[in-house]
């Protein structure tokens, strides 16, 4: 995308990249740098970085998982070990100990009757 980027400016796009990838914003490290590099991809400016706010949204993100996947089981196309599974699979890029607090959770609504 630009032949003639040094260390320093690949550095800097692959920490703001990194940042939007933990913000939701992409789902690919490596094409949001090709993006970025070639112009295509604007960052969002970091207005607070503070971890409350990731905190809340954090929590706010997979409270909202929680939500989607407990109607996606009442649809009644997958098993409860398939809807666990897929949580944790697209939950893996957030912190364990909060993932796992909300995996309890789905696990007991899911066994409630």
């Amino acid at each position: 995308a630009k032949p003639d980027l040094t260390i320093d400016e690949f550095k800097i796009l692959h920490e703001k990249a990194t940042l939007e990838f933990k913000n939701g914003y992409c789902t690919n490290i490596n094409s949001c740098i090709v993006k970025a590099a070639s112009g295509k991809w604007n960052f969002r400016p970091n207005i607070s970085n503070s971890s409350d706010n990731n905190d809340t949204k954090f929590n706010r993100v997979l409270k909202g998982k929680v939500n989607y996947y407990l109607d996606y089981y009442s649809i009644g196309s997958c098993s409860k070990d398939e809807i666990l599974g897929k949580f944790l699979n697209e939950c893996q890029k957030y912190e364990e100990s909060l993932v796992n607090a909300y995996y309890t959770q789905l696990k007991e609504k899911l066994e409630s009757p």
